[in-house]
């Protein structure tokens, strides 16, 4: 019988890759190419996961609606590994007991067991969806640059919209993607983080494409002061300024 985790997805559904050395750019890129080569169905997910205990490091996990989806897509990622040009040919990939390739004591990555470990890991973060940045998710195909954060929630798999570290955003609030969504579980809850536009609050990583908020509004919280003017009854739009930090 096929188990279930607490918070996310039944086991034997979720494909966990290590692809080596790589930063979360090559990792957005072979995600990416997966899903075009491997043809992943609309209702896949496609996150990034770290690697305990290794800096900088990422590993993958692919997460598919049933067991023979899974079992499929290992099926051709096994034919196209080594094929594209932004697939490593030495890319481990794990599914329940399944292996890609097959155990090598003598392939540069230790023995059998230990040279799967970041797969593994991907993978069970992958199932309890307790991590792990989508990068392909239902929905992401196509949703314009510009729309509001309710058109996001409607539209897409996205289920909560944060701003400010946990304060919600208004669904009426317009949201300019740039492009570049990147929502991550948490307790099986798919989040995307948001940092206020050019009349709010800085970008928090302006090197990065991250989302912001255009014309936005917190929602409301009358126990804390406005961070601007001090009042409690402020309720100000942040494109004036006014905004409250979240509760400590």
């Amino acid at each position: 019988m096929t188990g279930t985790a607490s918070t996310g997805v039944p086991t034997g559904t979720v494909i966990g890759l290590d692809p080596g050395p790589g930063g979360l750019r090559e990792a957005d890129h072979l995600l990416h190419a997966l899903a075009r080569h491997l043809s992943l169905p609309e209702t896949a997910f496609a996150c990034t996961h770290r690697v305990p205990d290794a800096p900088g490091r990422v590993s993958l996990s692919l997460a598919l609606p049933d067991e023979a989806a899974a079992e499929a897509s290992l099926d051709r990622l096994a034919a196209v590994n080594g094929s594209l040009g932004a697939l490593p040919a030495g890319v481990r990939a794990v599914l329940g007991n399944r292996r890609l390739p097959l155990p090598d004591t003598t392939d540069g990555y230790g023995a059998a067991p230990e040279g799967w470990t970041a797969a593994r890991a991907a993978a069970a973060e992958g199932t309890a969806r307790t991590g792990g940045r989508a990068v392909v998710f239902p929905g992401s195909a196509g949703l314009p640059t510009v729309l509001t954060v309710g058109e996001l929630l409607e539209r897409s798999a996205v289920t909560a919209v944060e701003v400010l570290g946990g304060t919600p955003a208004d669904p009426t609030a317009e949201l300019d993607t740039r492009s570049h969504l990147r929502p991550e579980w948490r307790a099986g809850v798919l989040v995307l983080k948001l940092v206020l536009g050019p009349r709010g609050l800085p970008p928090l990583r302006p090197a990065r494409p991250t989302p912001v908020l255009r014309r936005a509004r917190l929602m409301p919280d009358e126990s804390i002061p406005c961070a601007r003017c001090r009042l409690t009854s402020c309720s100000g739009p942040v494109r004036t300024g006014h905004f409250r930090p979240p509760a400590a």
